[in-house]
């Protein structure tokens, strides 16, 4: 502390936006005047993940309490999923039009009950220039359970209800907008849906006329009659950049919307093709037509071989002439499993996940041997059925890796440790998942954890987790590893059933965790040991617990500082999604 204090006050302040305010003020608020008037003299980002309850209630107080706190806030996240408070309550205690320079607002798993209030708040944020907003219930589902006569939530015109003076940034589930708003314009230019169907993205065009990047998780047919492409007349021609994660729609359809993006600069999307389909005379004549300034084409397309790889082999073959390699410098590879499904995408891959299931045809796939083609995937899933060597593939930055290896493949002639040392850069992965699914020899774990040094995330099954208990050396080398996240988990549940429970193994096995996730706690007495054996353990989420225990934590509540959410409750045992946010270790510190 001695040394920031000979730091200039325009250092601190650099120094302070890398870290989140609520610990700020925890750090910083009572050392001495200078940093309680320098905390309360910068711009402040509020979100509440992973702080204990004590800090969220603690700066909560403050907020409420202090004007300039108040004032200095322009960024603010509130979520119901895995963070200490609710929406309703913090915008209960400090209503959102009392943040005069709030900037940007994200609001994530809202309830339903949230709407209500927040609805008249929205308006009055004068400033806002970023929402972010995603409901519990995506729109999908609502219209799902519709159909079925169950009640859904009401689809909000959300440009009717937002401020929209400086709002440029929107990310939103949906974008509906009602008869009389349609025309009422906003001056956004940069927009992410979750779901949309073409006429909604035909209203968005009318009522964002300045868009300029336009990412859409997924575009699907109409799951309403009245949601079915109209003659909406309007053209995005300010638009520049159009991101399609997975796109569902004809080819018709989809070029009814991109005749519409006449500018267009950079499309990404992912879909899945009929190998029988002219798929690159169909996108050849719709960009030398429609998309003269495109300029960046990057796609993932799949297909299913309808007699051999030789089908696959054709599609690939359509997108190598001159108008992809020569005019515009696109080139693709080609991946052919040997059940015949198969992927052509544009390298270097541009997603942040890919699939790997093995076993590739090597001899049908054309794959380039560039080794930057995967530096995008973060995220790599493995499934391997047979043997495969000498595979063209180098992934450099993967973070999350997700093992399965089917039974009948030979544990002890294939070894996962040795693949992935050759196509993987494991000392970048933190984040390991074993599926259910994933048979090995029990010497393999130890070796498949030494290839991992960095790892602080597992994601196990139960009786993975089993296996670990009988092995001395790995039991050891686990004990070394800091592993400050542990989900555990189970394939199916029966009332009757009686879980394998957290023991003392399990804690001796990972001291150092923080976050644990697991299927049951049926005892206090299990809960209780999580407790006093995981000092760290600041977060704790189970999908079936007793009664007994809810009965307890109800009880002991004002003493743990604790939070839980009940979904619904069944036989004996109450399934929820709960989420447990404990008490800091040290709540004295404080």
């Amino acid at each position: 502390m001695a040394k920031l204090e000979t730091l200039p006050n325009e250092i601190l302040c650099e120094v302070f936006q890398f870290i989140t305010t609520p610990q700020l003020f925890h750090a910083f608020d009572n050392l001495n005047n200078r940093f309680a008037y320098l905390i309360r003299n910068v711009p402040l980002h509020v979100e509440f993940s992973r702080v204990t309850k004590s800090s969220h209630d603690v700066f909560c107080r403050l907020i409420a309490s202090d004007a300039e706190v108040k004032k200095n806030i322009i960024s603010l996240r509130l979520s119901n999923d895995e963070t200490v408070g609710r929406i309703e309550d913090f915008v209960s205690a400090i209503p959102l039009n009392h943040l005069d320079n709030l900037r940007s607002l994200t609001l994530d798993q809202v309830d339903e009950a949230d709407v209500q209030v927040l609805l008249h708040m929205l308006r009055s944020l004068s400033k806002l220039c970023y929402f972010s907003f995603l409901r519990k219930t995506e729109l999908e589902s609502d219209c799902i359970r519709s159909g079925f006569g169950a009640p859904a939530p009401q689809p909000l015109d959300f440009k009717s209800i937002l401020p929209s003076k400086h709002l440029r940034t929107l990310s939103l589930p949906y974008f509906i907008c009602n008869s009389m708003s349609i025309h009422e314009t906003l001056n956004v230019t940069s927009v992410t849906l979750f779901y949309a169907c073409i006429n909604h993205v035909l209203q968005l065009f009318v009522s964002v006329p300045l868009l300029k990047h336009f990412r859409i998780r997924k575009l699907t047919k109409p799951c309403m009659q009245s949601d079915a492409p109209t003659n909406i007349d309007v053209n995005a021609v300010h638009l520049n950049d159009f991101l399609l994660d997975r796109c569902d729609v004809e080819c018709d359809e989809l070029e009814f919307l991109l005749t519409r993006t006449p500018n267009l600069k950079t499309l990404s999307l992912s879909s899945y093709y009929d190998v029988d389909e002219p798929v690159a005379y169909f996108w050849q004549k719709l960009i030398e037509s429609s998309l003269k300034h495109l300029r960046v084409f990057d796609f993932c397309f799949q297909f299913h071989c309808k007699r051999d790889s030789s089908d696959g082999l054709h599609l690939f073959n359509e997108f190598q002439n001159d108008f992809w390699h020569e005019q515009h410098h696109w080139y693709t590879n080609c991946t052919i499993q040997r059940g015949y499904s198969g992927t052509i995408y544009t390298i270097p891959y541009s997603r942040s996940e890919y699939y790997l299931d093995l076993p590739i045809d090597l001899e049908d796939s054309v794959s380039s041997n560039d080794p930057s083609t995967f530096n995008n995937v973060r995220r790599l899933s493995i499934r391997n059925e047979q043997i495969t060597d000498n595979l063209p593939y180098y992934f450099r930055n993967v973070q999350s890796l997700i093992l399965s290896k089917e039974w009948h493949v030979d544990k002890y002639e294939f070894s996962y440790v040795k693949f992935l040392s050759s196509i993987v850069n494991t000392s970048n992965v933190t984040c390991l998942e074993l599926r259910p699914d994933y048979f090995t020899s029990q010497s393999e774990f130890l070796d498949l954890f030494k290839i991992l040094p960095h790892l602080s995330s597992l994601h196990v099954h139960r009786k993975h987790l089993n296996k670990f208990y009988d092995d001395i050396n790995l039991c050891q080398y686990l004990k070394g590893l800091y592993i400050k996240k542990l989900d555990v988990f189970v394939t199916s549940y029966q009332s009757s059933f009686i879980p394998d429970r957290i023991t003392v193994k399990t804690c001796q096995l990972f001291p150092y965790l923080e976050e644990l996730c697991c299927t049951y706690v049926d005892q206090v007495d299990v809960l209780l040991l999580a407790l006093q054996e995981w000092p760290k353990l600041s977060y704790l989420k189970t999908k079936h617990i007793s009664k007994d225990i809810t009965s307890w934590i109800e009880e002991n509540a004002s003493t743990l500082k604790i939070r839980i959410d009940f979904e619904s409750i069944v036989s004996d045992l109450a399934e929820v999604q709960m989420m447990i946010m404990l008490s800091d270790p040290n709540p004295d510190s404080e």
